[in-house]
Order: structure tokens, then sequence, then C-alpha cells
């Protein structure tokens, strides 16, 4: 059942980024891309350069997020600085967030758009 579901249904294919496991609540999520889909197994690296082997049986009632056919997704994360007296450097914040948004702009083949929610320093 577990083959038929994932090769029928296809909800991902070779390199497509996903995520599993957020109905297990004693381990984390996986989330990488898949490097292969055998009958039995589905191969993902994850975004930490870990190979993972997931059982198919174990996907058939799993949520499962594939963030390469999102293409409007957005992805948030938080970067903290804690920078003080003569290192706090306001231009050299702004010159890390423009380094990082001309990255992700020419360099990453996921993200188009870039943007920065909020931005506070207490000096």
């Amino acid at each position: 059942m577990s083959f038929a579901f994932v090769f029928l249904m296809a909800p991902y294919d070779v390199g497509h980024k996903v995520q599993f496991g957020l109905n297990n609540l004693w381990t984390p999520p996986v989330v990488g891309f898949i490097k292969s889909v055998t009958l039995l197994y589905t191969i993902v690296t994850t975004t930490k350069n870990e190979t993972v082997k997931i059982p198919n049986h174990t996907l058939f009632l799993e949520k499962i997020y594939n963030f390469t056919e999102t293409s409007n997704a957005v992805h948030e994360f938080t970067i903290h600085f804690n920078i003080y007296g003569k290192d706090a450097d306001h231009d050299q914040i702004k010159l890390f967030f423009s380094r990082l948004k001309h990255y992700t702009l020419t360099e990453s083949k996921e993200w188009k758009s870039f943007s920065v929610a909020a931005f506070a320093m207490n000096t």
C-alpha cells in the first residue's frame, strides 16, 4: 500500500525540498531534499547534510510539505546579534544583510525575494 501512495500519488519527486514528521511528537521533523525513492524507502538529504532513510509506509498518514511545488511559500528565520559597546557597528550589520540579500537573489534556486521584516538595535 505504501509504494502505491508514493508512486501513484507522487507527493514529491527526486530533488524536491520537503518536510516530513510533523505528526510525530517524539522526533524532530525532517527537512531536506529527496535523493531517491524506492518501493520501500524514500531517502532524504537533510538541510544539515545528513542522509535519512524513511520507510514509505510511515509516510502514508504523514503531512508532507513540498516546498518545491509551493512557489509562493514564505520562509521565515531569525538572526540574533549580540553586539555591545565599540563593536556595535550599525554599518557592519547593514553590510551583512546587504550581502545576504545579494546572495539570496543571485545564488539561491529556491528564494526569489528577500526582505527584512524587523530590525532593532539596542545601544
